[in-house]
């Protein structure tokens, strides 16, 4: 796997993703047919047409139905939740990634009336501490009308942390990155379990912001954090016993055997031990 052609090839399909969207949102572009009026694209279309895209060009298999990304996967919380999207790995059926998908014209982390007025425009500026606060808020059990972001941004925050503790409850696994986008904007929290369930101050550190041409110009920080290939660790065809404790943890190795595993091939070489 080439890494670096992989994080170019992505950077550019984001950008052609970009201008399609932002074309749809274009009086200068073509209407869709004859008398319509021009929208901002609604979640549905958000999500075929640049989410989807976006995950493939990371790497995930949407085809590959339940095995790779379930979408609308269901877990039991409180009441039934419904995961846009939930990244699993294939072989372990362990969850790794949840992504949270809103329509395209969804405004970026918007502060509150209240903190607005508190601690003025500077807050605007500074919207890692803002989501920051509005977690802290959340976990404490805060309501949604008191919470430092716009309403439907504390929604948004209770529901990734419901996301995230009811997953981990019921598969016992910790997901290691959730994100919630828009396409023109992304935020990425880069370690859920200590962001959303455990207790005390959210660190800044673990939380991704990306706005408008940020996705694009910072998108091998974004491949690094949600590509497939740095979440699901394929192992090699081949792999020496040193190298064992790189793709099995020591307690869940019971027991070792010894074993030749021989694969007849149609061209080159006509027999091959794994």
């Amino acid at each position: 796997m080439n890494e670096a052609r992989d994080k170019a090839r992505f950077k550019e399909r984001l950008d052609l993703l970009f201008e399609a969207f932002k074309a749809k949102t274009d009086e200068s572009g073509p209407p869709e047919f004859i008398g319509s009026a021009y929208r901002d694209p609604l979640e549905h279309t958000t999500r075929r047409y640049l989410i989807d895209e976006m995950l493939s060009g990371l790497g995930w298999d949407l085809g590959r139905m339940t095995r790779e990304i379930v979408e609308e996967a269901r877990a039991l919380g409180g009441t039934t939740l419904f995961l846009d999207y939930l990244g699993v790995n294939p072989e372990l059926l362990v969850p790794l990634l949840i992504v949270e998908a809103k329509a395209w014209a969804r405004p970026f982390v918007t502060p509150s009336r209240a903190a607005s007025a508190n601690q003025g425009a500077a807050n605007e500026l500074n919207r890692d501490a803002l989501l920051a606060a509005a977690i802290e808020h959340c976990k404490q059990g805060g309501s949604l009308d008191k919470s430092p972001v716009t309403r439907e941004w504390a929604e948004s925050v209770q529901q990734l942390h419901e996301y995230v503790t009811t997953v981990h409850r019921e598969s016992g696994h910790c997901v290691q990155r959730v994100a919630i986008t828009s396409g023109r904007w992304l935020v990425i929290f880069s370690n859920p379990h200590e962001t959303f369930v455990e207790p005390g101050n959210v660190s800044t550190t673990r939380i991704k912001l990306f706005e408008e041409r940020e996705v694009i110009e910072r998108s091998d920080e974004i491949y690094g954090y949600l590509a497939r290939s740095n979440l699901i660790k394929d192992p090699p065809d081949l792999i020496q016993p040193s190298q064992l404790t790189g793709y099995v943890d020591r307690p869940d190795m019971l027991r070792l055997f010894r074993a030749v595993w021989v694969a007849r091939r149609n061209d080159g070489a006509h027999f091959a031990p794994f």
